[in-house]
């Protein structure tokens, strides 16, 4: 599918935020991390708070794709974090932590969140930030094809021209991936540097309504120097 790739603006923000959540409704953790399911509203004002947040960030990079027709149906946002403290060390399912924008976004809504379950989260985000120690380099922390147009290349053209900017600064590249987008990941060039399990039927209180294991992975990506 044709697309063009652009800068993401403050105008775009409803479109993203209900991109994002559309993808988001998906995914079993969401079932979770947000109180009264499906919580449509809640989901939307919190992707849309987020997304803002990470547009008000230093050195983040967003990148809409844009059809032949106008609609925008996709969207990438990487970060340059630099050594201790940099400034976006989120992830894509909601997190606890500390100054970025996914803390800010939470901390601004904390009672549609189950609390809970995101504290408990917390160990999995921080044990990323222990392989990362440090280093100075790219953290992708959204990624959003709208569910009607995945399959179409769209994916990987938002993710090329992160990884082109990555190439160029040689650094390497980060993220944290959801089971249903590590194979394009590793596609990609990304390796595991390790993994968090965590086990959401315990978190649904035994209901048994069919989760079961969710594993997070912690990628890397090595920039591509060119002769």
């Amino acid at each position: 599918m044709e697309v063009t790739l652009s800068p993401a603006d403050a105008t775009d923000l409803p479109i993203l935020a209900e991109m994002n959540r559309l993808v988001y409704m998906r995914e079993a953790i969401s079932m979770i991390a947000f109180k009264n399911w499906p919580a449509e509203t809640n989901m939307f004002n919190f992707f849309q708070s987020r997304i803002k947040q990470l547009m008000e960030t230093p050195n983040a990079y967003i990148f809409k794709a844009t059809s032949e027709t106008g609609e925008i149906v996709g969207f990438i946002s990487c970060t340059l974090v630099h050594e201790k403290g940099g400034v976006e060390a989120g992830a894509k399912a909601p997190s606890p932590e500390s100054n970025g924008p996914t803390s800010k976004a939470m901390g601004q809504m904390e009672d549609i969140f189950n609390m809970e379950f995101i504290k408990g989260w917390a160990p999995v985000m921080e044990s990323m930030k222990d392989l990362i120690n440090g280093m100075k380099h790219y953290f992708l922390s959204t990624f959003v094809v709208t569910p009607k147009y995945q399959g179409k290349g769209i994916g990987s053209k938002l993710l090329g021209r992160c990884l082109e900017i990555a190439d160029k600064d040689g650094l390497p590249t980060w993220l944290s991936a959801l089971p249903g987008s590590h194979n394009l990941y590793l596609r990609f060039g990304f390796g595991d540097v390790g993994h968090n399990d965590v086990d959401l039927n315990k978190w649904d209180h035994h209901r048994f309504r069919g989760f079961g294991i969710y594993r997070q992975y912690s990628m890397m990506r090595q920039p591509k120097i060119s002769n």
